[in-house]
């Protein structure tokens, strides 16, 4: 029985550490789930409220970061939603670091909510690296 428990218990463990972070902008309802925590070492409590933008997205792609904002807003036209892309990201100690992600957007009435998965790719980029030798 123990045993049993003991491998659930790592089952579950390990399936989230491999779950994407979530976060949830440009709506009341913001979200920053605990994986994300982990990932760019911000606590929910210290990022919510504040602009993603400033936080966690690296200074080199924050101009745009803006600008496909405010083309999807005035145009509709999407270059990064709705597809999984490769970018790097900004962690709270300054670091920055690979992640894959994938954002959506949620339309209700003349108003947008963003959703956002993000995994860490650090590891997968290393092992890659190594193998090219």
């Amino acid at each position: 029985m123990k045993r049993r428990n003991f491998l659930k218990s790592s089952a579950i463990s390990s399936t989230a550490a491999m779950m994407p972070a979530f976060l949830r902008c440009y709506t009341p309802e913001r979200l920053f789930n605990s994986q994300a925590e982990k990932i760019f070492g911000w606590m929910a409590d210290e990022i919510l409220g504040q602009t993603l933008t400033d936080k966690i997205v690296p200074h080199h792609h924050r101009e745009g970061h803006t600008h496909g904002m405010e083309r999807f807003l005035t145009t509709g036209e999407r270059r990064v939603l709705n597809q999984r892309i490769e970018i790097e990201a900004l962690h709270k100690d300054g670091h920055q670091f690979p992640i894959e992600l994938s954002i959506s957007e949620l339309v209700d009435g003349d108003s947008y909510t963003f959703s956002a998965f993000a995994r860490d790719i650090t590891q997968r980029k290393a092992s890659e690296a190594a193998l090219k030798g």
